[in-house]
């Protein structure tokens, strides 16, 4: 079976609920549509599938109609589930920001010279300096949890807003807005104090 077969399988499957995993909910979206993205996600990871291939192979078997809607909303780029949840529920953050603003998967940042220093965020705005990280569980880790920490630091110092988010925060959309929308605030302030001319 090829890659965009099985994929259509499974999102079928998914998409009438019989496969079934804990996600937080995402306003405006239903939990079958959310884990339908996760999964195409996941299979842009995991092969050379296109959405193309995909909506073809769903002729007769998902309606094209969800089909598309499910391949707008997906991204080669996340490389877990959770990544994917993040990305979907901060989508519309940058729609009253003036300018063509986009959220763009692992973005490469260059921190210093030093061995080619740089650092992924899962998610960022690079025209307003803005990262989000999804940190899972290894980010606990005591060695780890260093190396965010002094990676935090330089992006801060090279002028970036920084949001970090772990499954609690996942879970408390009031909260994980609140900490978005105030990074890209202060972004988009920066920005202006940057465009500024001298007075």
């Amino acid at each position: 079976m090829d890659a965009a077969t099985a994929a259509v399988q499974c999102l079928s499957s998914v998409m009438r609920g019989k496969k079934t995993w804990w996600i937080p909910s995402v306003p405006g979206m239903g939990d079958r549509e959310v884990r339908a993205v996760q999964l195409i996600d996941a299979f842009y990871q995991c092969t050379h599938v296109t959405a193309r291939q995909i909506l073809v192979a769903a002729r007769g078997t998902v309606s094209r109609r969800v089909v598309k809607r499910v391949l707008a909303l997906c991204d080669q780029g996340a490389q877990s589930p959770m990544e994917t949840v993040l990305r979907l529920l901060v989508r519309d953050t940058l729609a009253d920001v003036a300018g063509d603003h986009v959220w763009s998967s692992q973005v490469t940042v260059v921190l210093g010279t030093w061995y080619r220093k740089r650092t992924t965020p899962d998610l960022a705005c690079v025209e307003l300096k803005v990262a989000l990280y999804y940190d899972g569980r290894h980010h606990d880790e005591d060695d780890q949890n260093d190396t965010d920490f002094r990676l935090f630091q330089q992006l801060k110092d090279l002028g970036w807003e920084v949001v970090r988010v772990n499954r609690d925060l996942l879970s408390d959309l009031e909260e994980l807005m609140k900490q978005v929308d105030a990074a890209i605030a202060r972004a988009v302030a920066a920005a202006e104090a940057l465009a500024a001319p001298p007075s």
